[in-house]
């Protein structure tokens, strides 16, 4: 990216990734965590994330909101877990092998990246 900035959709997909990271990672929040990837898919292509993914998110957030037993979802949460990290690597991945994060993608072309 140039020193003269980014495209504003570049700094709305790094926030919304950022939050992911934070809930997955730090906050260890998975419904956080699953709610932020829905965001991050809705500003990103259809074609460009599978469906398998789009679909397993949809499952998780049903069942952490239709499943009352705390050790249920610790259960759950432990077996996932590894799945849980996959998918954050590859919504990253799509951000950068389809150049969601750079100026060109939005058509903002800056003197000093032509």
């Amino acid at each position: 990216m140039s020193s003269t900035g980014y495209h504003p959709n570049i700094g709305s997909i790094i926030r919304v990734r950022d939050q992911i990271f934070n809930a997955l990672y730090l906050e260890k929040d998975i419904p956080s965590f699953l709610n932020q990837i829905k965001g991050l898919m809705a500003l990103l292509k259809p074609a460009d994330y599978s469906e398998t993914l789009k679909d397993g998110v949809d499952i998780e957030l049903k069942f952490f909101y239709t499943n009352k037993s705390r050790q249920k979802k610790i259960t759950h949460l432990n077996s996932y877990s590894k799945k849980y990290d996959e998918w954050f690597k590859e919504l990253n991945k799509i951000l950068w092998e389809k150049n969601y994060l750079e100026n060109q993608t939005y058509g903002m072309y800056y003197p000093s990246e032509k």
